[in-house]
């Protein structure tokens, strides 16, 4: 028994990253204040997680909301799942002794907090910023009795989630788009538009009124109301020119008065 204890007891030591007295890597964000490093190493390892499921959060927030929520100097799993959560994630402590979803974060007997990243048959694969490629391989006969069987996986938010298989939609054209914010003043405009244009062929309609129907028939009362209606068009005509005179000039004039 003694013998096996000493066999297996080296090889659990690859994937306890997170002794105080290990160096921690050079990009954990230095803290507001003063840290625990158990703490801070934790929460380095939900960064890490966070990051492999396609979501960003840095370590010293997640620092801070496991102080603000009273987390001891070595945050449980419970204690990470509160702060997940409080950060919109989709977080759960699983009992999952197979490790059938990875990543996640696994609760050792000894009190350790590992972050397994995959499984490939028989082979584990633990997060640990010591090696070149930031990761360790540990069998999983070695690393199960050594195992509680408690891990805690964490899902991106829903509406990052909707954003992200969002069809992007196109960009707004830079002049076309203005108009749409406008519509009521161009249709006024048209219609005063098409009046205008109208009214400014008074002097035709009239002309030809007068060869095909006044003349041949000598009617003099439509002679009177094409004649009407001919003066009221340029009536109008000369107001529309004089308000508009009127607009351009009276601004000039006040502002030499004001100045």
């Amino acid at each position: 028994m003694h013998e096996a204890a000493a066999r297996i007891t080296p090889r659990v030591v690859p994937f306890d990253v997170l002794r105080s007295d290990r160096p921690q890597p050079d990009n954990l964000a230095p803290p507001s204040r003063e840290i625990p490093a158990p703490l801070l190493a934790r929460a380095h390892l939900a960064g890490v997680l966070a990051t492999r499921i396609g979501g960003c959060l840095l370590s010293s927030d997640i620092a801070e909301h496991l102080i603000q929520i009273g987390a001891p100097d070595r945050p449980e799993l419970d204690h990470l799942c509160a702060v997940f959560r409080r950060l919109d994630y989709d977080a759960s402590r699983q009992f999952d002794p197979g490790l059938a979803q990875l990543p996640a974060l696994a609760e050792m007997t000894t009190g350790q907090i590992v972050l397994v990243l995959s499984r490939q048959g028989d082979s584990l694969s633990l997060y640990d910023h010591t090696t070149p490629d930031r990761s360790a391989e540990v069998a999983v006969s070695d690393f199960t009795p050594h195992h509680t069987g408690w891990v805690l996986r964490v899902r991106l938010p829903f509406a990052e989630i909707e954003t992200r298989h969002t069809e992007p939609t196109e960009a707004p054209h830079w002049f076309w788009s203005e108009f749409r914010h406008h519509r009521r003043a161009m249709a006024e405009v048209a219609v005063a538009s098409l009046v205008a244009n109208i009214l400014a062929t008074a002097i035709s309609l009239y002309a030809l009124q007068i060869y095909d129907r006044v003349i041949p028939n000598k009617s003099e009362p439509t002679l009177w109301v094409l004649t009407l209606g001919a003066v009221l068009g340029h009536v109008d005509k000369w107001r529309s020119h004089s308000l508009m005179q009127a607009t351009s000039t009276k601004p000039r004039k006040l502002s030499a008065v004001l100045s």
